[in-house]
């Protein structure tokens, strides 16, 4: 007949096979979840950053904009008004000080 009861040195042979992998595994899936969510981090951070560059483009070429229109509106009011003269065709408006 065989004894159905373990010794100490089996069950702790057989605690020491089921537990080290299960540490292992858990200490690996914990350490992955950090390493994406510190990648997932730095994708956020970048996306803001993006959109932050974006945004201040945006902004600078609404600025350029309306100096763009503002200047379009001086320069046709200097002209119908006939204040404006050209000293020649090729200038780039040297003269305009509106």
């Amino acid at each position: 007949m065989t004894n159905p009861s373990m010794s100490i040195e089996q069950l702790l042979l057989v605690i020491t096979a089921l537990l080290v992998p299960g540490v292992v595994g858990v200490s690996w899936v914990v350490a992955r979840i950090a390493r994406l969510e510190a990648k997932i981090e730095s994708l956020h951070m970048i996306k803001n950053a993006e959109q932050f560059a974006l945004l201040s483009r945006i902004e600078n070429l609404e600025k350029h904009g309306h100096e763009l229109r503002n200047t379009v509106q001086a320069l046709t009011l200097a002209v119908v008004k006939g204040t404006f003269h050209a000293k020649d065709q090729s200038s780039d408006f040297d003269g305009f000080t509106g």
